[in-house]
């Protein structure tokens, strides 16, 4: 029997799928360290240099940048295979150039979630969900204006995803609804070659899949275009920047994310004046998850002394005291953990721009708890 062919894990997951596959296939296993245990460890140019080393195979996290400088310092390189759908951390050029071949991996898992996610959130406005909960908790009972509206028949324009957007495409056929097609673009400036064919169909939404800086330019040329249709997007277009870029034509459109803005959290008030008092600006979502974040660590770290004793924790017993959290309170809310580290409770908000200021406004809320861990 030959050689065992060695294959370098950069980042090693607890889950060990990958690597049980590869042994059985009878390779060698060079392994870095674990992502799940070192989540913001970043390997310097030598370090994964050193790593890889005289492997043929690497097999790299998402974490990891394979510059054009790493394929060129490791002779032995033969593939470069990636376990996640993207490929754009890896210089595709360069391994072009030195004969590597590339490779990912596309799992239904990721873009399937948020195909179904899309669906929830289009039923919520159409059928204005959350309008009539809180007209029914008033005390209020059905009225034909509050009805919402009729899916059937619609017709959807989808713009700017890939297999997200086939199987949103793919579900909503089957509702009866009318699909114009999708398209994928890099352009950042004229939008034009996707919105003369799409308003010559008359969509009734279109969906951007995509980040602001191409979502504002592309819904202002579409209200300059006399294009109406609703727009919608995901948390790419929560930034105070979909203001500054689209303008007027913000106005109406909606954006999904798992953040929300200052306003849903009440525990966030006394956190977000001293933000502004110390950084002259109004804080944004995601500033407040890294605020509650960081004191989950701390509270971790604080607790795991006080059960050694005052000695220095490992990465795995703060890991534990994390998941061991229980109604820790942040300015976001209420935080406890599952044992994969999820949080119990998690909340997806739909926000409108009513006006021409960030953030938008909160529609809709869900609450999903985190599905329980699969047995292996």
């Amino acid at each position: 029997m030959g050689a065992k062919r060695k294959v370098c894990v950069t980042g090693p997951m607890r889950v060990k799928i990958a690597e049980n596959i590869l042994r059985g296939a009878g390779c060698e296993l060079v392994l870095g360290k674990p992502q799940d245990d070192f989540r913001t460890f970043r390997y310097e140019r030598k370090e994964l240099i050193q790593l890889i080393d005289d492997c043929p195979i690497v097999y790299p996290s998402g974490r990891d940048v394979i510059g054009g400088e790493i394929l060129d310092s490791c002779p032995e390189l033969q593939a470069v295979v990636k376990s996640s759908i993207g490929i754009e951390t890896v210089d595709i050029e360069a391994a072009t150039d030195l004969g590597i071949l590339c490779c990912n991996s596309p799992t239904p898992e990721n873009y399937l979630g948020v195909a179904e996610a899309t669906m929830g959130f289009m039923v919520a406005l159409f059928k204005r969900l959350k309008f009539n909960e809180a007209f029914l908790r008033n005390g209020g009972w059905k009225e034909l204006e509050n009805r919402g509206t009729l899916m059937i028949g619609r017709t959807v324009g989808i713009v700017g995803v890939g297999r997200i957007g086939q199987n949103v495409a793919k579900r909503l056929g089957g509702w009866g609804m009318k699909i114009l097609g999708y398209e994928g673009t890099e352009e950042r400036a004229n939008f034009s070659p996707l919105i003369i064919p799409l308003k010559a169909r008359n969509p009734d939404l279109v969906y951007f899949g995509g980040i602001y800086h191409q979502g504002g330019l592309l819904l202002k040329q579409l209200r300059e275009r006399g294009v109406k249709a609703r727009y919608m997007g995901p948390d790419g277009l929560d930034s105070p920047e979909m203001v500054n870029i689209g303008g007027r034509a913000v106005t109406g459109s909606y954006y999904t994310t798992v953040a929300g803005p200052p306003d849903a959290y009440p525990e966030s008030a006394a956190f977000t004046k001293k933000f502004k008092q110390r950084f002259g600006r109004g804080v944004e979502s995601f500033a407040m998850y890294g605020y509650d974040a960081a004191l989950v660590g701390i509270k971790a770290i604080e607790q795991t002394l006080q059960t050694n004793g005052g000695k220095k924790p490992s990465r795995a017993e703060v890991s534990a005291a994390v998941r061991n959290l229980k109604n820790f309170k942040g300015v976001t809310g209420s935080i406890a953990f599952d044992n994969k580290g999820d949080p119990i409770k998690a909340k997806y908000f739909v926000l409108q721009f009513e006006k021409r200021s960030y953030p938008g406004k909160v529609v809709k809320v869900i609450e999903q708890q985190a599905p329980e861990a699969k047995k292996l």
